[in-house]
């Protein structure tokens, strides 16, 4: 899906900025078409209005340029990856790296069960999302509250990075003998 929209985001961009550099060859008297002609001369009647044309064309071409470039890949959890300047060079740590390490924290606690783990990385830091089952007769708010603040600790101990949030997505209630007949 993340390939399907960066395609069509690159294929819409392609023909914005095809539109815009048309109407500004257009605007500027170097491209003479019937068809673009209809359609522009109502646009550029005037000479504030070929300006204004000539603006809005270049704002609408540099807005695309910056929107394919900038294809949204940081919702992805797996693919995208978090760049860490060093002074010796740059360190790439990958989103599925993190999402280790957190399930890593979460295997550490006996009341949790089924643990999966999705990382959103976005330039002001790192959004966790553990969805789990959880050990009956468990006092949820304070494990929770622990497993937010290890996964907090830990991923700035490890790699210098701040996480945002820590949400918890509790899928279920096991019990303890049924933990012990399907293991």
């Amino acid at each position: 899906m993340k390939m399907v929209n960066k395609i069509l985001s690159i294929v819409f961009a392609i023909m914005i900025v095809g539109i815009s550099i048309t109407v500004i060859l257009y605007v500027g008297g170097i491209v003479k078409t019937d068809n673009v002609t209809n359609i522009l001369d109502m646009l550029v009647e005037t000479r504030n209005s070929k300006l204004i044309t000539i603006i809005s064309a270049s704002v609408i071409a540099l807005i695309s340029i910056i929107f394919a470039i900038n294809v949204d890949t940081s919702e992805s959890s797996n693919g995208s990856s978090l760049i860490l300047p060093l002074t010796t060079g740059n360190i790439s740590i990958t989103g599925q790296t993190f999402e280790t390490i957190v399930l890593n924290i979460a295997k550490r606690y006996n009341n949790f069960k089924n643990v999966k783990v999705s990382v959103k990385i976005r330039e002001d830091g790192l959004y966790v999302t553990v969805n789990t089952y959880i050990l009956e007769g468990t006092i949820v708010a304070d494990v929770i509250a622990k497993l937010q603040q290890d996964v907090k600790t830990v991923i700035l101990k490890q790699t210098t990075v701040e996480v945002k949030t820590v949400e918890v997505k509790i899928k279920g209630i096991y019990q303890l003998s049924e933990a012990l007949v399907k293991d």
